[in-house]
């Protein structure tokens, strides 16, 4: 954009800010929630107070629109601070009104992306209607804003995951907002589309039920995939039976994919007895289903038992034994 002589005209106007339209439905809001309204935060609460008292110290901006009229002007950015001024009662604010043809609606767009980088970061949820309002808003193919978009977003975007990521905002509220609060993320929302067995909703709000920090959250949807991988009755059964207050998701997952050891003691007794191994020998599952491994933990007293133990389990590898064995660790046998 530099070099340009002439990038739009603007014009300082004062104006009513319980004129403006910044709605949900407003073209460029991309905040879930603004000061004055029922979900606001602390955060707006103080810019409210912070208006009253200081008015605006920056002015938001409009664009004009084709009446001449600002208070039907789109705002491009500023709207926590119009939002902030009505909530405090403020009448008159001062903006920045802007007039731009058509063919540098670009420059617009990138106004507001660079007001945005500037600002409190947005939330995942956020991002996400970024995305969606600022194509909608160019009046252009997703594919020809991919660049702009990919930029704002911090990372390349493919146009089918642009539109996987658009479609998620036609999940329910309650799962929006949980992505809003952190509760459950876009990656998680997204592996749980793809999988042929699960109800994308009824799992994340599921998850979204639950207070699990990062690490917690995404060992509960890699449990929920390895169960729905088991075939659809395996997760129908799990969903009617969690009943939530009774164990936590985790543990219940958890008792789902690892039946508890004890139930499996016989079976794998017998095994290791068959093997020929000294009764003390401990099997350890993995702690989780990605890269995890199973541990076979053996005293070994002398270099000819450590001899004998190799040839056996040599040999129950080459019988399957070992599959057979990992079979009922993982619930596919009894």
């Amino acid at each position: 954009m530099k070099g340009k002589t002439t990038r739009f005209h603007k014009k300082l106007i004062e104006i009513n800010p319980c004129d403006i339209n910044i709605g949900v439905n407003a073209p460029l809001r991309v905040r879930k929630h603004l000061p004055g309204e029922k979900a606001e935060s602390k955060s707006d609460q103080r810019l409210s107070v912070s208006v009253a008292e200081l008015g605006l110290l920056h002015s938001p901006a409009l664009l004009q629109s084709d009446n001449g009229n600002p208070e039907d002007g789109i705002v491009i950015f500023g709207h926590r601070r119009i939002a902030a001024a009505a909530a405090a009662g403020v009448k008159k604010i001062n903006a920045v009104i802007f007039s731009v043809s058509g063919a540098k609606i670009n420059e617009i767009i990138a106004l507001r992306l660079e007001e945005l980088s500037s600002g409190a970061a947005l939330s995942e949820l956020e991002e996400i209607i970024t995305i969606d309002k600022i194509t909608a808003f160019s009046g252009r193919p997703a594919e020809e804003m991919l660049p702009l978009l990919s930029k704002s977003y911090g990372r390349k975007l493919s146009r089918d995951y642009l539109y996987r990521l658009i479609n998620l905002l036609k999940l329910e509220d309650n799962i929006l907002e949980a992505l809003h609060t952190g509760e459950i993320s876009t990656g998680d929302l997204l592996a749980l589309s793809e999988h042929p067995h699960i109800d994308q909703t009824k799992a994340a709000l599921l998850l979204a039920g639950e207070t699990l920090n990062r690490g917690k959250q995404k060992e509960a949807v890699r449990l929920i995939l390895y169960l729905a991988d088991q075939g659809m009755g395996r997760w129908d059964k799990f969903l009617s039976d969690f009943r939530s207050g009774e164990d936590s998701l985790l543990e219940s997952l958890h008792n789902a994919c690892y039946p508890a050891l004890q139930s499996d003691l016989k079976n794998i007794s017998t095994i290791i007895e068959g093997i020929g191994l000294p009764r003390d020998a401990i099997i350890t599952p993995p702690c989780n289903l990605e890269g995890g491994h199973y541990t076979l933990r053996i005293k070994i007293r002398d270099e000819k038992s450590f001899s004998n133990i190799l040839t056996k389990l040599g040999k129950f590898s080459k019988e399957n034994g070992i599959l057979t064995l990992l079979d009922i660790l993982k619930g596919k046998k009894s």
